[in-house]
């Protein structure tokens, strides 16, 4: 039950995301419309994909060095 209502949430929001953006903030130009609806899928897609191929145990070393030397620099840059 759970799950039904968050995917309907996502369906929901999702569907008033494309609304807005070809009706309100781009109506003179559909075209970029759709191509600021596609940067924004790709942005998600990609994050979601950086985060479900981080792994999950130490000895797996795919991305791991990259993720966490930019995490501590990050980290010194921000709050350091």
């Amino acid at each position: 039950m759970g799950r039904e209502v968050s995917e309907s949430c996502i369906d929901s929001l999702l569907t008033e995301m494309v609304s807005s953006y070809c009706n309100r903030f781009y109506s003179n130009t559909p075209e970029l419309a759709a191509r600021r609806i596609e940067a924004i899928g790709y942005q998600v897609g990609h994050q979601l994909s950086e985060r479900y191929t981080r792994p999950h145990t130490p000895d797996q070393t795919h991305f791991s060095f990259d993720f966490m030397f930019l995490n501590s620099f990050l980290f010194e840059f921000w709050f350091g």
